[in-house]
């Protein structure tokens, strides 16, 4: 009867009490391992989105790298058929025809810059 006025919890809800804290205890400790393994598979996952994007690009890159090399090659190609065509035009020599087309193209450039911008610009001073 003294244990009953003592006011003491009898040892049985005592032992509930322990075995809910240590029950508590262990569900806290799997969510938390639940917790752990979602985020390495989140983790994972993210890492292998980002390694296809990267793959992507570097795709890209290089698909992009050879069309400019090939525009490149091309435009090279161009200018030095031309060059070579100038170079051809030049060793010709020059007949009477050729020479008064040109001093006509000459004469007509003159006389339209003449009559066009020179005396415009003249006009206001």
């Amino acid at each position: 009867m003294a244990d009953e006025k003592s006011g003491a919890p009898p040892s049985g809800t005592a032992e509930q009490a322990m075995n809910r804290v240590l029950a508590a205890e262990r569900d806290a400790g799997r969510a938390v391992a639940d917790c752990e393994a979602r985020s390495r598979d989140i983790v994972q996952d993210a890492r292998q989105r980002a390694n296809r994007i990267a793959s992507r690009t570097d795709e890209r890159i290089t698909l992009m790298q050879m069309r400019s090399a090939q525009r490149t090659a091309a435009t090279l190609r161009q200018l030095q058929q031309a060059q070579q065509s100038l170079d051809d035009q030049a060793g010709e020599p020059l007949d009477d025809a050729s020479v008064s087309v040109c001093m006509e193209d000459v004469a007509e450039t003159l006389t339209t810059a003449a009559h066009g911008g020179f005396g415009k610009r003249d006009a206001g001073q």
